[in-house]
């Protein structure tokens, strides 16, 4: 009775750390290393918020796919080999999606986390997209 407790313990807390716990290769970006990576070379940026977040401001360039669609959706507007920075307001939603890319064979990934409010940013800032999904 106790061991089947216990491994009923050891199963719940290795589904957690699967779905809460690091994705392997994905490195979150700051903003100034985002803009850095924007400049020097070719990148995808896939927001995975839902269309009307989207919609109210988003990177420059960036596609829109709802998390919820994700596994759902042709890629066809998505390269595999190039890399992927994934944006959302969430990192659990950045996580998730990254688990559903890497299945799909994209290894180059990377996670910018917006925030949903500019305040306290100049308009500059506002403009180029930094800390905010703003376009």
């Amino acid at each position: 009775m106790f061991w089947q407790a216990f491994l009923l313990l050891g199963l719940v807390l290795f589904l957690l750390q699967h779905r809460l716990g690091p994705v392997k290769g994905l490195r979150f970006l700051g903003e100034e290393q985002l803009l850095h990576i924007k400049e020097s070379r070719q990148i995808q940026i896939l927001d995975i918020r839902d269309a009307t977040d989207f919609e109210k401001g988003h990177l420059p360039g960036a596609i829109n796919i709802y998390i919820g669609r994700l596994p759902y959706v042709s890629m066809n507007e998505l390269v595999p080999g190039e890399q992927l920075v994934i944006v959302s307001s969430s990192a659990y939603h950045i996580r998730k999606a990254a688990r559903i890319l890497k299945k799909s064979g994209y290894t180059e990934l990377a996670a910018f986390v917006c925030r949903e409010h500019a305040a306290g940013r100049s308009q500059e800032q506002r403009r180029a997209g930094m800390g905010a999904c703003i376009s």
